[in-house]
């Protein structure tokens, strides 16, 4: 039978244990000093907050599983994944994961942790931050869904002059 899935304060609460664990010498400790750091405004962080969450931690997990499938080796990146419930399931025991896989629970936690130290590159650690970047603004309204690379042209910037602010959430256009 499979675990239920998590509730979003146990989501983030896993979310952000492992942002401290793949950025562990910078000041990100949490979910929103990722998105800050990326050049998310405060309003892209309120409307997620307030409105989006839990479409938000969704959307963000399985765009972060796939970029870890794709950097790690199939074991690895299972065991992370797991690990930090970025599937949306309650962590396994290291142990629950070492009967799985046929080794120790102390095997486990290594790989886990070469995992993670894998993800710590700076090459890695920005794509990371990226995707969270791209998925608050798809989120949040301000990209079309799947938009790659056009993250930093929807994060809040001042509007040119004469120019009324866009209102935000974009309305849709009849």
């Amino acid at each position: 039978m499979a675990a239920p899935p998590l509730d979003l304060r146990s989501q983030l609460e896993h979310i952000n244990r492992f942002l401290a664990g793949v950025y562990p010498d910078q000041e990100i400790r949490r979910l929103s000093d990722l998105l800050r750091q990326a050049g998310a405004g405060d309003t892209v962080i309120a409307v997620i907050r307030r409105q989006h969450l839990s479409a938000y931690l969704s959307r963000l997990s399985q765009r972060w599983r796939d970029f870890i499938a794709g950097v790690l080796s199939e074991r690895h990146a299972d065991i992370v994944i797991r690990r930090y419930a970025l599937d949306g399931r309650p962590p396994p025991r290291l142990a629950d994961l070492g009967a799985e896989y046929g080794i120790s629970r102390e095997r486990v936690r290594q790989l886990e942790q070469a995992g993670v130290k894998r993800l710590r590159s700076r090459k890695r650690r920005q794509a990371l931050q990226r995707i969270a970047l791209e998925v608050a603004c798809e989120v949040a309204g301000l990209l079309p869904e799947g938009t790659p690379g056009a993250a930093g042209a929807a994060v809040e910037r001042p509007p040119s002059a004469g120019s009324p602010p866009p209102a935000f959430p974009p309305q849709p256009t009849a």
